[in-house]
């Protein structure tokens, strides 16, 4: 890898602010179909040697299907910027990592809707959740709009973001999504 990639200040700069232990990165470039099955493949086989509960991992996959399916939908392709999604890892926890260039009017809506949601109570969120799911339709492209929710839901509120400028009409979103392995702590591996 390149010395000065983006990437590595991407992990050189979760290093010193995460307090993550250690990084797997799944994606890096141009967002396909195949790319995200193997992601989430990998996703699901590493949570699986760290020991996380059932439940987390289950969590984790729908997470990260719905981030990268949005960012497959949304992608803004551009050599000086390219999407990413990492997953990295503490002892009680895991965190995912992604970033994508977007149109400033997707990042304020995102950003809208994920401040929204934050300020709901939890109680109130899972109410919300299950009556937006139950009444919306899909549009002609499949689309409901509500990944964000999905996300901000299962996710359990813990979603920050990053916006950064790019240019006048684009600008680079981060998304830093913590999800807790709640049943059991990680064991260390059996011999």
């Amino acid at each position: 890898m390149n010395h000065n990639s983006p990437t590595q200040q991407i992990l050189e700069q979760l290093s010193r602010t995460e307090n993550l232990r250690e990084y797997l990165v799944l994606v890096y470039g141009r967002i396909s179909q195949e790319m995200i099955i193997s992601a989430i493949s990998l996703t699901e086989n590493k949570l699986k040697l760290e020991n996380f509960h059932q439940a987390a991992i289950t969590r984790t996959k729908i997470i990260s299907a719905e981030l990268l399916q949005n960012m497959l939908k949304h992608q803004i392709f551009n050599e000086k910027c390219l999407p990413y999604f990492i997953l990295g890892f503490t002892d009680k926890s895991l965190r995912i990592i992604t970033g994508n260039l977007l149109l400033k009017t997707t990042c304020d809506t995102l950003t809208h809707r994920i401040d929204k949601y934050k300020r709901i109570g939890k109680d109130q969120l899972r109410s919300y959740y299950i009556e937006t799911f139950r009444n919306t339709e899909l549009s002609p492209e499949g689309n409901a709009g509500l990944g964000i929710l999905d996300i901000v839901f299962r996710a359990g509120q813990q979603v920050n973001y990053r916006i950064t400028p790019f240019n006048d009409e684009i600008c680079a979103m981060e998304l830093n999504i913590m999800i807790h392995n709640k049943v059991t702590a990680r064991q260390p591996q059996q011999s």
